[in-house]
């Protein structure tokens, strides 16, 4: 959800305590001539299980919005959305055409690696003692000493790249949107039917109730029936409290 940070940006954020993530890769080691391993290509595949923790992830949004545009568009204008089969997105073009700039001022996210994982896949051949104790090693600096590390590469990598090219795409896609041959059309609202279910001066039930209270019934009758019902409720003492009890679980009725 996208909430006001300050005149000009809106700022989101989502988190989570824990996250576990299971992906697969193959490695393969190939000897070299006079290197430390000989003989044939060592090849194995491995299920690697990535438990997180302690997950933020937030975003700042300035956005320049041209007031006069989008005043002129309707609750359905608003809303509409295509997807973009090359982008693999939903595109917004009437919102993009509001847009007069917009700029991903910061993406920051925080984490905790807690554990690492790596399981072999059967049926596979096995790597030689000494690398699997390497890689067992390296996964116990990652997760021990270097666990912050793995944080601040994170926080680099959408300070620079992933944000530089969210801001290209939405920049393309704000220009696009305002060129005279745009990818995608804002459409104009449709004009729908004005459908009455209830007709209430041509229903036949209601007609009866009416002709009930006003020519059987009368003014005066729906008088003495409301007072008939005050009274009774005075009586039974609905406005004493003494019609509800409390039993330590609840208010009831008597």
């Amino acid at each position: 959800i996208l909430e006001p940070y300050d005149k000009h940006s809106l700022i989101s954020g989502i988190g989570s305590e824990a996250f576990n993530l299971t992906f697969g890769i193959v490695l393969e080691v190939s000897p070299i001539p006079g290197g430390l391993i000989q003989g044939q290509t060592l090849r194995e595949e491995f299920d690697v299980a990535l438990e997180l923790s302690d997950i933020s992830l937030w975003a700042n949004l300035l956005l320049a919005v041209e007031k006069a545009e989008i005043r002129d568009l309707s609750i359905y204008q608003l809303l509409y959305s295509e997807f973009d089969p090359k982008a693999g997105t939903l595109y917004w073009p009437c919102v993009l055409t509001t847009l007069f700039a917009a700029n991903f001022t910061d993406v920051s996210a925080l984490l905790s690696v807690d554990a690492i994982r790596l399981d072999a896949v059967t049926g596979t051949d096995s790597l030689e003692a000494e690398l699997d104790l390497l890689i067992d090693n390296t996964i116990a600096l990652f997760v021990g000493d270097y666990n912050t590390l793995v944080t601040d590469v994170m926080y680099g990598f959408l300070q620079g790249p992933a944000k530089k090219r969210l801001n290209k795409v939405l920049n393309l896609a704000i220009g696009n949107a305002k060129s005279e041959t745009p990818h995608h059309q804002c459409p104009k609202t449709p004009l729908y039917a004005n459908t009455s279910y209830i007709k209430f001066d041509e229903s036949e039930i209601i007609g009866k109730v009416d002709s009930l209270v006003n020519d059987i019934v009368g003014v005066g009758g729906m008088n003495d029936l409301i007072n008939c019902g005050y009274e009774t409720l005075v009586e039974d003492g609905a406005f004493d409290g003494e019609v509800f009890e409390f039993d330590g679980f609840g208010v009831h009725l008597r």
